[in-house]
């Protein structure tokens, strides 16, 4: 079988929570009736606003002239209008419909940023084609239950921020390690039975990368969206948020294989050093930390799992930008939003990552204990801390580091 191309996304998850909303505050109301599970209506109260405008909700790679968002004004007396972007207009009330798609092949690609449907009884709604905004400081609620409301973040303009989407239904499981709790949807049940072998992983993976990343011991909630894929479509993908991750795992014609759990357990790895770490860090290496990490903890519980370096010079040929120092592609990612750039901080970085701590178990220490070195304070400074560069010349040598920085930097 051919090697399976891995994308990622990084989103904004917002998770289930019971907030406080002021009467000033704007709440769209997501109802899905049962009889038409795949088509969500959502309305809002407006008449507080005044004039307003309405802005376009971000659109996806998959936007189309077709999934265009006909939100409907109620200005009074039954009388409907449908709203042009960008155009003041008074309302009582605003309603529009989304569409999910039902989940029912093995051919979903996580990473697709599409609103979706499980028949199991859960849904994922995504902000780009479905939630547009309101111009001016106004605080918008999406609640998707009585109980489970969230508030969007700021105002996004254009794409200068990440996109948002939320999970709520029926879960699968829930695995309690610590204070940490993950509440896990699935798609199919064939992973049910799995659930605790992957428990007694995940606690290894806590436990380490707990004291790797220093985290403190607030209760922390994170949620999986776990959908199969079937290998022969050559694709896995995800997508990452805040305390959350939506992933693909392999079947082969309906049944798991011997890829699928490794799969699994090396993005929540990837994940739970999101989730834990509190370092301030470019973007670049808080990626490819993570990345570098979750190679890291499968290879502790012997589990087979691709080697960063061997993974960077096997695809280094195919990757765009291959050729260019991770600072530059870190500017080029957060001054250009230019994403060509970002698989390099997967590939790239966290080969950087192994080398060095390679180098490093050679003087018997190991690259755990320079972390902390690493955080900064300010986040859009590309470059490694300086106190963290003058450790790896004093364990390592000048010459040593230069050979390996001038590769990767």
């Amino acid at each position: 079988m051919k090697k399976s191309v891995i994308g990622f996304t990084a989103i904004i998850f917002l998770l289930e929570s019971v907030v406080c909303i002021a009467s000033s505050d704007i709440t769209y109301r997501v109802n899905v009736e049962k009889e038409n599970p795949t088509i969500a209506k959502v309305s809002a109260d407006v008449l507080t606003l005044g004039n307003f405008v309405i802005e376009p909700p971000q659109a996806s790679n998959l936007s189309t002239s077709h999934t265009k968002l006909n939100v409907i004004c109620q200005a009074g007396k039954g009388k409907n209008i449908s709203i042009q972007f960008g155009v003041p207009i008074q309302c009582k009330s605003i309603h529009w419909n989304i569409k999910f798609k039902k989940l029912s092949h093995t051919n979903f690609e996580a990473s697709s940023l599409q609103n979706i449907y499980s028949p199991i009884g859960w849904w994922v709604l995504h902000e780009q084609d479905s939630l547009p905004r309101i111009s001016g400081n106004h605080s918008i609620y999406v609640c998707v239950t009585k109980n489970n409301c969230n508030k969007l973040p700021e105002n996004i303009s254009g794409n200068s921020g990440p996109p948002v989407f939320m999970v709520w239904g029926k879960k699968t499981g829930v695995i309690k390690i610590h204070n940490f709790k993950i509440n896990i949807f699935s798609d199919k049940e064939l992973l049910y039975s799995k659930i605790p072998s992957i428990k007694e992983e995940l606690e290894k993976q806590y436990s380490y990368l707990s004291a790797v990343f220093l985290s403190d011991k607030q209760q922390i909630t994170w949620s999986l969206v776990w959908i199969a894929i079937d290998q022969k479509y050559n694709h896995l993908s995800g997508a990452a948020g805040a305390n959350a991750y939506i992933t693909n795992y392999l079947v082969d014609n309906g049944r798991l294989t011997d890829r699928t759990l490794p799969w699994l357990l090396r993005v929540s790895a990837h994940e739970t050093v999101h989730v834990l770490s509190k370092y301030t860090l470019p973007t670049w290496i808080n990626e490819s930390l993570a990345e570098y990490y979750a190679f890291k903890t499968l290879t502790l519980s012997n589990i087979e799992t691709r080697d960063p370096i061997q993974e960077w010079l096997k695809r280094k040929s195919a990757i765009s930008h291959a050729s260019s120092g991770l600072y530059h592609a870190n500017r080029m990612v957060s001054e250009q939003h230019d994403m060509s750039f970002y698989p390099l901080f997967y590939l790239k970085g966290a080969a950087l990552w192994q080398e060095l701590d390679i180098a490093l178990n050679e003087e018997g220490k190991n690259l755990d204990q320079y972390i902390r070195l690493l955080n900064k304070d300010d986040s859009h400074d590309p470059t490694i801390n300086q106190s963290f560069i003058q450790s790896m010349v004093r364990e390592l040598g000048s010459g040593l580091w230069e050979s390996i920085s001038s590769k990767y930097l």
